[in-house]
């Protein structure tokens, strides 16, 4: 974003007193500064402003989109806040994810009726069946009556489950349980959703677009998935375009069934015309034959050297965390930790010459002794473009994060490109209100760079 530009408006709670600030962006710094306004903007104001913002941008903003957007974002709360007390009585939280998300998946793909006549099949008591039927009937209606866009439904979907998952899956669990032998009655996954002040750099950093063809080897809740979705649909696709992009050209796998469900409904709820052909499965995302009677076979869909684009936040543990551990050592020779495996994974994924890999990986794959062989074998397959360290304040875990950006390169290729090392710059503990700035920073300047030795 160019110095001196302005953000139409931000929202945020600020204490007692109703003020209203504009945002000015200082790139060379970089830094914000809030410039207090001598009254309160309404709708149209803001607006207004939006579209202006828009414009400067290049980007062409419809009438009304921006407080279509407010209003749509407080009114799906609402319903999401009242589904979630009428199913509160199931025993765990990824049981009460599992049926809320079936719900609402219902909901964008057959409205009212198709929301009811799921909750009417659930082996629940007759008093929580009334109770979620009342919620949905007594607000869906009104949200889906005003024909609010999917991205705000969806934006507050994944903000909403995100403040509620709390890294625990009993289904996932019990696997894990029965393969290891432990008994453990809680069993906490290490899960936690990627934040959007990481996806959208990601992605942008990548240059995803209509032409690519896209994986996450661990879809999680689905975020950069949606974030790819978005960048190679456009503003305004084709049914026909939607619909191949969707089939054949995004992919999104993931172990644990309470996350492939986030990333399904998350997707039907941002694309309700045509959510439907979308490819996300319940799958261990390091091989893509049927590794049990549990998964079924992506051998055709899932094929080596076969994407443009593989992206995600694999899991990032020191050890292996996932199901099928035999099968994971036949098809790897061995059980090294996680981060190992699925960089390995992204490099048979990748096709040979030029697609890229955006991974957030632990420090250590730059630093540690123990992944010297890692960074061996990966120099031979592709070159090294950037490494961005990201601030712990955005992990539940201590561990130091990174944005590691990979190119294939195929034998015989030319010289090298400079690695670009760079860090968001660190802020208080936990602060985390300016790191989408700071990190678009950081992007901007890899992706200058990149274009001015090309």
């Amino acid at each position: 974003m160019p110095d001196g530009w302005k953000v139409p408006f931000v929202l945020a709670a600020a204490g007692s007193k109703a003020q209203c600030y504009q945002l000015r962006w200082h790139a060379k710094l970089p830094t914000v500064e809030w410039v207090l306004l001598p009254g309160l903007l309404e709708y149209k104001d803001l607006d207004r402003a939006a579209e202006k913002f828009a414009r400067q941008l290049g980007a062409r903003q419809p009438p009304g989109a921006a407080t279509d957007a407010l209003i749509a974002s407080g009114a799906f709360r609402t319903v999401y806040e009242e589904l979630w007390r009428a199913i509160s009585g199931l025993a765990t939280t990824d049981q009460r994810i599992l049926s809320f998300n079936s719900i609402l998946y219902s909901a964008a793909r057959g409205g009212l009726a198709g929301a009811e006549g799921l909750i009417a099949c659930q082996n629940w008591p007759a008093s929580r069946k009334k109770r979620a039927s009342k919620a949905i009937r007594e607000y869906l209606p009104e949200v889906l009556g005003r024909g609010f866009p999917g991205p705000p439904c969806s934006a507050v979907f994944r903000d909403f489950v995100g403040e509620r998952f709390d890294g625990t899956s009993s289904s996932l669990a019990r696997r894990l349980r029965s393969e290891s032998g432990m008994k453990s009655a809680k069993w906490d996954t290490g899960r936690y959703f990627t934040s959007d002040e990481v996806i959208k750099p990601v992605v942008r950093l990548l240059e995803v677009s209509k032409e690519d063809r896209v994986v996450d080897m661990a879809c999680g809740s689905g975020g950069f998935l949606l974030e790819s979705l978005r960048n190679m649909l456009g503003r305004a696709p084709s049914r026909k375009e939607a619909t191949r992009i969707l089939r054949r050209q995004l992919v999104g796998v993931d172990i644990d069934p309470c996350c492939t469900s986030i990333a399904k409904t998350l997707i039907a709820l941002s694309s309700p015309d045509y959510g439907e052909n979308f490819q996300v499965f319940q799958h261990n995302g390091l091989y893509s034959h049927a590794g049990d009677s549990q998964e079924q076979n992506l051998s055709e869909l899932v094929q080596d050297h076969s994407f443009d684009v593989v992206l995600g936040n694999p899991p990032g543990n020191m050890r292996y965390s996932g199901t099928n551990r035999e099968e994971i050592v036949r098809v790897f020779g061995e059980l090294p930790p996680d981060y190992i495996l699925f960089v390995r994974r992204a490099l048979s994924l990748a096709k040979r010459d030029g697609a890229r890999i955006g991974l957030v990986l632990p420090e250590g794959f730059v630093t540690n002794d123990d992944a010297r062989a890692l960074r061996k074998a990966t120099r031979k397959q592709a070159d090294l473009v950037a490494v961005i360290k990201l601030e712990r304040a955005l992990w539940r875990k201590s561990t130091r994060m990174s944005v590691v950006y990979l190119r294939t390169r195929s034998r015989g290729s030319g010289r090298r490109p400079k690695t670009a090392f760079a860090a968001v710059p660190e802020e208080k503990k936990h602060e985390r209100s300016t790191l989408l700035g700071r990190l678009e920073h950081v992007v901007d300047h890899c992706l200058n760079e990149r274009r001015t030795l090309a």
